[in-house]
């Protein structure tokens, strides 16, 4: 079974929108064991171009021990 990690990430730059640090951040979680499994807007300015996403992270769930 997957389990998953969301990071929100904003986008600078108005009209000419860049990302910045998203590199950065895909190499940590990918350090801790997450595989980058894409992302979702969830903020879009008066032109539709998104200001906002959520990075997508999954990885396989630990099996519980315990049953």
């Amino acid at each position: 079974m997957k389990e998953y990690a969301f990071v929100t990430h904003y986008f600078t730059g108005g009209l000419e929108t860049r990302s910045e640090g998203h590199r950065e951040l895909i190499q940590q979680k990918a350090a801790e064991g997450w595989r980058y499994a894409g992302f979702f807007p969830t903020g879009l300015n008066h032109e539709g171009v998104p200001f906002k996403v959520d990075l997508i992270f999954e990885r396989d769930r630990a099996e519980d021990d315990s049953r």
